[in-house]
């Protein structure tokens, strides 16, 4: 079994500002994209979208391929009905590439009129296919929500609620391009009983990653990681889904 990782890292960018003296410099040279598998999560398509060319050149200058953003529904189609307006996020892509950084999106942000998502889910894969038709390969991993098992990103978790979101996503996203990877919403901590749960749920055939933010507070996340790491494996061997590959788009310490 070979798996394939990617591991991203939460907020540390901000302490780096002495790399902007020369970060200039490497974001001319940049402009072609490169693959690797870290990255960081950053807040660069709100708080910090008026210095988001800044905060990918100290994507780079810290060795990142990976830019792991907010990707809010909210302000691509604020009314029902409305057109989808990616202007906003258009230049944050362009920026990205001649800087040689990967979008991540995390596909969430649910506007006032369609929350909560999953009583809306036919408007929200409507979202997705749209997203992945405009930026097609442009943007070739998309993240459907965030610790979906945890209230504070979605009230009252429900695996169940959770899988058909995220399988109308899947069907909407490789519709539109069969090609584009989309990736669970990362689970906050191991999340190993609620993964169960999902796989209970099908999860197995409407993602291609299975995705985990393996925070452990108060300790480090190394301390439990290989072990925990292994029930990860453990249990997705017992649902029949090793040979998905396992991606970390969230860790800190």
């Amino acid at each position: 079994m070979q798996a394939t990782h990617v591991i991203i890292v939460a907020g540390v960018l901000m302490a780096w500002g002495a790399v902007l003296a020369h970060g200039e410099a490497l974001s001319v040279a940049a402009n072609t994209q490169v693959r690797n598998p870290y990255g960081v999560v950053t807040d660069a398509t709100r708080s910090e979208y008026e210095m988001h060319k800044d905060v990918l050149v100290m994507t780079r200058c810290g060795g990142m391929g990976y830019m792991r953003v907010d990707w809010d529904w909210r302000v691509c189609q604020p009314t029902s009905g409305a057109a989808f307006d990616f202007s906003k996020y258009d230049r944050l892509v362009a920026s990205a590439e001649k800087r040689g950084v990967t979008i991540l999106p995390i596909i969430y942000g649910t506007p006032k009129w369609a929350d909560p998502a999953w009583q809306h889910i036919d408007e929200y894969a409507s979202f997705v296919s749209a997203t992945v038709s405009h930026y097609g390969m442009r943007i070739p991993v998309i993240e459907i929500w965030n610790e979906q098992n945890i209230p504070g990103f979605w009230r009252d978790p429900d695996p169940k609620r959770y899988v058909q979101l995220l399988r109308a996503a899947y069907k909407a996203a490789k519709s539109a391009n069969p090609n584009v990877r989309v990736a669970m919403g990362g689970l906050a901590g191991w999340g190993l009983p609620f993964l169960e749960s999902l796989y209970k749920e099908g999860l197995k055939d409407c993602c291609d990653i299975v995705n985990v933010h393996p925070y452990a507070y108060p300790n480090a996340p190394e301390q439990s990681f290989q072990r925990e790491f292994a029930k990860l494996r453990e249990l997705m061997a017992k649902e029949g889904d090793s040979g998905k590959p396992v991606w970390f788009t969230e860790v800190g310490w």
